[in-house]
């Protein structure tokens, strides 16, 4: 069997398992154990890929379906190490909710599990979309699945007038940071040399305005980070988030701390240190990055220390935990162009506490 033939299973299976949770939703228990049964497998088989990923290398770009002909998008998968670590977290964090969601949901007498399982379902699908796909078009379709998904599990407690306040500041906010990417796609879209979504053609056009066009440079690549750093939530602009972990369910707050979150951080890293060739571009946005990172530690721990509530006061320490990935991301950046080896030391240091924390987040719930 080819390895990338478990990515399509392991999809199809969240899929199956979505329609299946919501047929049964009728019948809580059966419900649990069935979504449960799907994301088992599915789990299983982004672990076996994520494996052979680390041992045995990258999985090259595979074309599944092409419109380049109507949008210039292609519908096109690679496993790289990157994508390789966030599938390993998104099968054991899946699994964990998932396996915990069976009893915890009876909580909710009121709630049809029908708003649960197959968003949650869904949302851990669309997690493997962003990470896997090499095309800017359909990673907006899957971001924004995944923006929509976990929207559902905030607002999933309608008794309660704070979760809907709580969804709609998340509504919003995601998708004003939804706004800020497609800008930034369009103009570099605009500047390619072929009607193309590609990763390589964004890296290209990207290029070839380093010199001719810095302003407009720095204006996509601010609106990139806006994008990415509103869903990781990262201080100012994570500002919704200890709204939104307080009123979604136990299981989805551990998603978004375990998963959610780690989307933005995979964003700006696919951004500036692959899409962006390495100049003096790197250092500037190394700096912003790094400063934005520190703002994040002081302002979410210090804050974390007056909170009452559990999940307030976690999600205020989640917030202060993504500064430090941003802080070891953005000084890895900054060294890229003068001391390749310390720029290594410095992102192997953010992308290991991602791993650390992501570990922890079914703490969280």
């Amino acid at each position: 069997m080819e390895p990338i033939t478990l990515l399509y299973a392991a999809f199809f299976l969240l899929l199956g398992g979505a329609i299946a949770a919501a047929t049964l939703s009728r019948w809580e228990g059966a419900c649990g154990w069935v979504s449960l049964g799907f994301v088992s497998a599915a789990s299983l088989g982004l672990f076996y890929l994520a494996m052979h990923v680390f041992i045995k290398g990258a999985i090259g770009k595979v074309e599944i379906i092409s419109f380049l002909a109507v949008t210039g998008a292609t519908l096109s998968v690679s496993v790289d190490p990157l994508s390789a670590l966030l599938l390993l977290i998104t099968s054991i964090i899946s699994f964990c909710v998932t396996l915990f969601s069976i009893r915890y949901i009876r909580h909710y007498e009121k709630e049809p599990v029908l708003r649960y399982y197959p968003p949650l379902l869904l949302l851990f699908a669309s997690i493997i979309g962003v990470v896997v796909v090499r095309d800017m078009f359909f990673f907006l379709v899957f971001w924004e699945i995944m923006t929509l998904t976990s929207w559902a599990l905030v607002v999933y407690e309608q008794e309660e007038g704070k979760s809907f306040r709580a969804g709609l500041e998340y509504f919003i906010a995601t998708h004003v940071a939804t706004g800020f990417i497609i800008l930034a796609s369009i103009l570099l879209y605009s500047h390619s040399a072929g009607p193309s979504f590609s990763f390589e053609a964004f890296r290209s056009s990207l290029g070839g305005l380093l010199d001719t066009n810095p302003a407009l440079v720095h204006f996509v690549l601010a609106f990139f980070f806006i994008g990415f750093v509103t869903k990781a939530g990262v201080l100012p602009f994570g500002f919704w988030l200890p709204d939104a972990y307080p009123a979604a369910p136990s299981g989805a707050t551990a998603v978004f701390a375990g998963l959610l979150e780690k989307m933005g951080i995979y964003g700006v890293l696919r951004i500036f240190c692959e899409l962006l060739p390495i100049s003096h571009y790197s250092y500037i946005w190394g700096e912003i990055i790094a400063i934005f990172g520190a703002l994040s530690i002081f302002v979410g721990t210090m804050s974390a220390l007056t909170q009452d509530d559990s999940k307030r006061l976690m999600s205020f320490h989640a917030i202060g935990q993504v500064g430090y990935m941003f802080l070891g991301i953005g000084a890895g950046l900054y060294f890229l162009p003068i001391n390749p080896a310390l720029a290594t030391i410095s992102l192997v240091g953010g992308l290991f506490h991602l791993i650390t924390i992501a570990g922890s987040s079914p703490v969280f719930s």
